[in-house]
C-alpha cells in the first residue's frame, strides 16, 4: 500500500491480517485461536475474494482469486526480464499501453478517449516555439488536461514537448514534467489508468488529481491563471448532472442551466477562461451546439468565448471522428488575451461615444463605426437619425434592418393615453431603449471581432473522403473492433514531421502568427473568415451565435441587388380569416390560401378574400426556409409564409423565383428558426436587364421541361417492370 500511495499521490487504506489477533487480545486478553481462525477466514474473503485492481477476471470466491493470481503471475513473469523505468525506447513502451487500453476499453466506452490521430494532430497545431521562449533557459510551459480520462492528451503533450528539445539539439530538463503537467479526473478508475499512461511514457512525475476538472486545488498545483496550454475532450449532455455538483468554484453560467440541465460542456467553457493566464492557448474539443444553440447558458458560453479569446480556428469535425458516437464535435484553438477583459470593456468607451454622436478626434470611434455601418449596409445619416431618435418608431417598420426592432418590440401599453401623442411619444420610448441596449451590446461584440481573422477547417460528410482527410477509420466487426489506421495522420499531420507545412496542423499553428498559408493538397477542407462575419448580428434577440459556413459571394458581372429594390412589396402571410373559409372549393370560397407546405401540401384551403391582388412569390419562412413559388393571383398567404410582388419593370417573376431559390438565405432565430421580413429584404441576387432575364428563363424552362419528361420515363419503366413482374409471376 506504501507504494501505491507514492504512486498515486493519496492516501490509501490498509489492514493488516494481524490486527485480528490484537483486537481479539485487547477484547479478551486471552488467545482465541477457533475464534481468530474464523475471523480471519472471513476477513481475506472480504479482503481477496472480491472484485480488485489486478483482476484479469472477476473474483467473487477463493476458486477464482487462485485463477487470477495465476494470471498476474503469468503476466509479470513476462515483464520480469525487462527494464521499465529509464528504458531507451519509452515510445514503444506507451504503444504497448495504448493497446492494452484500446483492448481493455471497448468503443462503447469511447467516451472517455480522444483517437490518438486527434490528440496528434492537436498537439502538432500548437506553437511551442512561440510558447517556449528564452535562447537557452527554455520556459517550459504549464499544462493542464481538466477531463484527462486515459491520459492521452498528457502523454501526447509530453512527447511534443520532448520533441522540441530535440529539434533544438537539446536534451529535455529531467523530470520536467514535474510542476508542468496536470491532469484532473473524476473517474478513479480513469485517473488510474491515466497515472499508469504518463509513468509508461515516462512522464511519472506529471500530477493526476482524482476530482473535479470545474474545481480549484491550489495546494497540489491547480491554480487559475497559471497554466499556459489547456488541451480537454471535456463532458458533454449529462442529464440532470447539476444536482449532482458540489462545487466550492463560482461560476457565471451554473444559475443559467436548468436542475435538470444537460450543457455540462458550458461550464467547461467558463473553465478555460479561469485557468489559462493571459495569453494561454487553448485546444477543446466540444460538440457544435456550443456555437449555434440558443439557451441562456449556451450564450453565456459563447460570451465567454467572445470576451476573453482570440479565436485561431475552429476545426469542424466529421462523425466518423469518435467512431460509434456519431457526435459532431468541433476543436477550438483559442488565445486568451492579453488584458480579458479589459479589452472588451474598453470597447464600451467606443460605443457610448458612437451614440453620443462623439467623434471628434476620436478615431477609434470613426472607425469602428465605419466598419459596422458596413457590415450592416445602413448609411451614416441613417443609423445617425436612429441614434437621436429623430423620428417615430412606426418610421423603421419596414426597414430592411431596423425593422427586426419593431416586430420584436413586445411591450404592455397603459390602457388609456392622454392624446394619440402620448401614446407614439410612450411607444418611442419602449422602442428607442430597446433597440439602443441591443445595438449598443451588437457593436461592443462586432468591435472586439472585427480585427480578427479565424481558420475554418471542415471535414468532408462522405465516409471514404472522412477516412482520408483523419487517416484513419472504424470496425465493429467482431473481435476486430476499433480504431483501424489506413494512413496515419491523413491530412492532419505529419507523423516524421511535427513541423511539416504540407498539412492542415501547420495551418492551425501559423494562426497563432497571423498568418496564413496556401496547403494545395487540403485545399478544399479549410478557409479563412472575418470573426466578425462568423457571429450572427441579425435581429432583435442578439444570441451571438457563431456560423461556419464560407460567406457567399457572387461572381457576376451584372448588379448585385436586395429582394427590396425590386419589388413593390414584401409582406408577411397572416392567420387564417376566422370563420371565412373551407376546406374544399365552393361557391362561396373560390380563392386558394396557401401555407409554406411544398406541392399540395401547401394548398390550406380556400376563402372569399384575395388579400394579394397581383402574381408573385411566395417564400417559406419557416420549415422548409427558402422555398419558392410562384402563386397566381388572387390567393390569401397564412402565416410562415412570405410574399414578394415584383416590380414588373426591374425584374420578370419567373427570374425572381430563379435567383431567390438559388442563392444562400440564412434564417435567424433559435431552436424555431424563421425568415422574417425584414431578413428577405435583405436577400441579395445578380440582376440582369430584362432581356437577359428572359433568355436565363428560357434556358432554365428546358431544363425543367427535360427532368420532367425524364421523371415521366422513370415512372413509365417503373410500372413496365411491375407489370411484366406481375405477368411472370402473378396469375
Amino acid at each position: 500500500h506504501q507504494g501505491m500511495e507514492k504512486f498515486m499521490g493519496i492516501p490509501t487504506t490498509y489492514t493488516p491480517l494481524s490486527v485480528v489477533d490484537d483486537l481479539l487480545h485487547q477484547n479478551h486478553g486471552e488467545n482465541r485461536k477457533v475464534l481468530s481462525d474464523l475471523f480471519k477466514d472471513e476477513f481475506n474473503k472480504l479482503k481477496f475474494y472480491t472484485p480488485n485492481i489486478f483482476n484479469f477476471v472477476k473474483v467473487l470466491n477463493r476458486d477464482i482469486f487462485y485463477t487470477n493470481g495465476k494470471i498476474v503471475k503469468e503476466v509479470v513473469d513476462k515483464f520480469k526480464d525487462y527494464k521499465l523505468i529509464g528504458a531507451k525506447n519509452l515510445q514503444t513502451l506507451g504503444d504497448l499501453f495504448e493497446q492494452l487500453l484500446d483492448k481493455g476499453f471497448k468503443q462503447d466506452e469511447g467516451q472517455f478517449f480522444t483517437p490518438l490521430p486527434i490528440t496528434g494532430f492537436i498537439w502538432d497545431s500548437l506553437p511551442l516555439e512561440l510558447i517556449i521562449s528564452g535562447d537557452k533557459n527554455f520556459d517550459i510551459p504549464k499544462i493542464i488536461d481538466y477531463a484527462c480520462g486515459a491520459g492521452h492528451f498528457l502523454t501526447q503533450g509530453f512527447e511534443a514537448i520532448n520533441d522540441f528539445f530535440k529539434r533544438q539539439n537539446i536534451s529535455p530538463p529531467v523530470y520536467w514534467e514535474d510542476e508542468k503537467l496536470f491532469g484532473i479526473e473524476k473517474n478513479d478508475r480513469l485517473s488510474t489508468v491515466s497515472k499508469i499512461s504518463l509513468f509508461m511514457h515516462g512522464a511519472d512525475k506529471g500530477k493526476i488529481k482524482l476530482g473535479d476538472g470545474l474545481e480549484d486545488y491550489p495546494d497540489e498545483g491547480f491554480t487559475p491563471n497559471t497554466f499556459d496550454i489547456l488541451v480537454s475532450n471535456p463532458p458533454y449532455s449529462i442529464r440532470e448532472f447539476k444536482q449532482h455538483l458540489t462545487l466550492e468554484n463560482k461560476f457565471d453560467t451554473i444559475d443559467k442551466i436548468s436542475d435538470n440541465g444537460s450543457e455540462i460542456e458550458t461550464l467547461f467553457v467558463e473553465r478555460i477562461n479561469q485557468l489559462l493566464k493571459a495569453g494561454g492557448i487553448a485546444a477543446v474539443i466540444l460538440p457544435s451546439s456550443i456555437l449555434n444553440k440558443d439557451g441562456k447558458s449556451f450564450v453565456s458560453a459563447r460570451e465567454f468565448i467572445l470576451q476573453n479569446f482570440y479565436v485561431k480556428a475552429v476545426v469542424e469535425l466529421g462523425s466518423k471522428t469518435f467512431g460509434a458516437t456519431g457526435t459532431k464535435t468541433n476543436i477550438l484553438f483559442l488565445q486568451k488575451i492579453s488584458d480579458p477583459p479589459q479589452k472588451f470593456q474598453l470597447f464600451e468607451d467606443t460605443v457610448n461615444g458612437i451614440f453620443a454622436n462623439d467623434f471628434n478626434g476620436h478615431w477609434d470611434n470613426e472607425e469602428v463605426f465605419g466598419a459596422w455601418l458596413d457590415k450592416i449596409h445602413v448609411d451614416a445619416d441613417t443609423y445617425k437619425k436612429f441614434i437621436l431618435r429623430e423620428v417615430d418608431y412606426t418610421f423603421w417598420q419596414n426597414h430592411s434592418y431596423f425593422g427586426e426592432y419593431v416586430t420584436a418590440l413586445k411591450v404592455n401599453p397603459p390602457k388609456n393615453f392622454k392624446s394619440d401623442a402620448a401614446k407614439i411619444e410612450w411607444f418611442n420610448q419602449k422602442f428607442y431603449d430597446f433597440a439602443h441596449a441591443v445595438e449598443k451590446e451588437k457593436i461592443q461584440y462586432f468591435a472586439q471581432a472585427y480585427t480578427q481573422t479565424t481558420l475554418i477547417i471542415s471535414a468532408p460528410d462522405d465516409n471514404a473522403a472522412q477516412e482520408k482527410f483523419l487517416g484513419y477509420t472504424w470496425s465493429n466487426r467482431k473481435g476486430d473492433e476499433g480504431i483501424k489506421i489506413s494512413n496515419e495522420g491523413g491530412l492532419l499531420y505529419d507523423k516524421t514531421n511535427r513541423r511539416a507545412v504540407d498539412k492542415l496542423a501547420a495551418a492551425v499553428r501559423q494562426t497563432f502568427y497571423g498568418k496564413q498559408i496556401s496547403i494545395p493538397a487540403a485545399q478544399d477542407y479549410f478557409y479563412y473568415l472575418n470573426l466578425a462575419d462568423m457571429i450572427n448580428f441579425s435581429g432583435a434577440n442578439f444570441t451571438k451565435i457563431i456560423k461556419l459556413t464560407k460567406k457567399f459571394t457572387f461572381n457576376s458581372e451584372y448588379p448585385i441587388v436586395k429582394l427590396a429594390d425590386v419589388c413593390v412589396e414584401i409582406l408577411a402571410g397572416g392567420d387564417v380569416p376566422l370563420g371565412n373559409w373551407s376546406k374544399d372549393f365552393t361557391a362561396e370560397h373560390t380563392i386558394p390560401i396557401f401555407t409554406n407546405g411544398v406541392g399540395k401540401n401547401a394548398l390550406y384551403g380556400y376563402t372569399n378574400i384575395g388579400r394579394i391582388t397581383k402574381d408573385a412569390l411566395t417564400i417559406s419562412a419557416r420549415g422548409s426556409i427558402g422555398f419558392c413559388e410562384i402563386r397566381k393571383s388572387p390567393f390569401y398567404p397564412a402565416i410562415r409564409l412570405i410574399v414578394a410582388v415584383p416590380d414588373e419593370n426591374k425584374i420578370l417573376l419567373e427570374y425572381l423565383k430563379i435567383a431567390v431559390s438559388n442563392v444562400q438565405i440564412y434564417s435567424g432565430g433559435g431552436i424555431i428558426k424563421q425568415l422574417t421580413v425584414p431578413m428577405a429584404n435583405n436577400i441579395e441576387f445578380p440582376v440582369p436587364p430584362i432581356d437577359e432575364q428572359q433568355k436565363i428563363v428560357e434556358e432554365f424552362r428546358a431544363v425543367d421541361e427535360e427532368i420532367t419528361a425524364q421523371e415521366k420515363f422513370i415512372a413509365a419503366c417503373d410500372d413496365d417492370i411491375k407489370s411484366k413482374f406481375n405477368e411472370m409471376f402473378l396469375s
